[in-house]
């Protein structure tokens, strides 16, 4: 199995940030990956390192929603396996950073929140 290790850094434009993201996703299937891994916040600016910020709660989205949409579009579209990171609002209102599962169709496999 190769796995590839995608190492980035969030701004606040979500959009170039999924650009970028889509870019190493077929990067790395092009090398011959059959699993990528993307790091905390995987679309988002690294907000947990800033002072709190009540205005990020509006970053949160429910799984599955339009992030996982994103990914399981890529994982499909270059049959990878994808864990990414995802800032979770639950149906009951809870926040949580979860990582994200996908199979290389494109399906959701789970979560786990931390």
């Amino acid at each position: 199995m190769n796995v590839a290790v995608i190492q980035t850094h969030g701004t606040p434009d979500i959009a170039a940030n999924k650009a970028q993201a889509a870019k190493l996703v077929e990067q790395a299937a092009g090398d011959g990956a059959s699993l990528v891994l993307f790091p905390e916040m995987s679309v988002l600016e690294f907000f947990p390192r800033i002072a709190h910020n009540y205005d990020y709660f509006d970053l949160a989205e429910p799984i599955p929603g339009e992030t996982l949409d994103f990914f399981a579009d890529l994982a499909r579209r270059h049959g990878v396996h994808i864990v990414y990171n995802h800032y979770e609002r639950s149906p009951e209102g809870l926040y949580f950073d979860a990582s994200v599962v996908l199979d290389a169709k494109g399906s959701y496999v789970g979560r786990q929140r931390m």
